[in-house]
């Protein structure tokens, strides 16, 4: 690590828009609804679907996550908020829900390069929570935990972090943690996208 800022940020919807799918199946394994991300991110389960289940494969799905990643829609203004950091010297980390870590960061590499988005990206600055090959080894299981844990890690190496995150329940997360340890007050900001 050149430095110790780094600015860490979800990818579906925060800095892309994806064609990955989630879908809701019933007990049969059939297919009762199909979600984008966000429409995920917004939707409340009703007490009567407990016989459904929700099939994330596409998001571990090594070859799809690479596909998905490389033609996704950019979300320009969050793009423009990593580089108005990068210009001030801080380095770039990304946090995803997702599985596949390598996979996510080969298919990063192609959107920036795609889009023509010039980003210094670093290996061991990216993270899909939902990887049981993560580079990191998590003790937490609930996706916003896991992504508090990798904050939490580099808070503990002295880094000043900057969170961005599309998910209001990721955001209340880290919010709660800030407000519970006054420590951290000046070396982690978050902001929802």
């Amino acid at each position: 690590m050149t430095n110790n800022k780094i600015i860490f940020l979800d990818i579906d919807d925060t800095i892309l828009v994806s064609s990955t799918k989630i879908y809701l199946k019933n007990k049969s394994g059939e297919i009762i609804r199909d979600f984008t991300t966000k429409e995920f991110d917004n939707f409340s389960f009703q007490k009567n679907q407990k016989d459904f289940y929700f099939d994330f494969s596409e998001f571990n799905n090594k070859n799809k996550t690479i596909s998905d990643l490389h033609f996704a829609n950019p979300i320009w203004k969050n793009i423009k908020i990593i580089k108005k950091f990068l210009k001030k010297g801080w380095q770039l980390g990304f946090i995803t829900a997702r599985g596949c870590e390598q996979a996510v960061f080969d298919g990063l590499l192609l959107f920036f390069q795609k889009n023509k988005i010039s980003v210094p990206l670093q290996r061991e600055l990216v993270f899909a929570v939902n990887d049981n090959n993560s580079i990191f080894s998590f003790k937490e299981e609930k996706t916003e935990n896991k992504k508090l844990e990798i904050l939490k890690f580099f808070l503990n190496k002295e880094c000043k972090i900057y969170f961005l995150d599309n998910n209001p329940k990721n955001i209340l997360t880290i919010k709660n943690f800030y407000f519970e340890n006054k420590v951290f007050e000046k070396k982690l900001f978050f902001q929802k996208a």
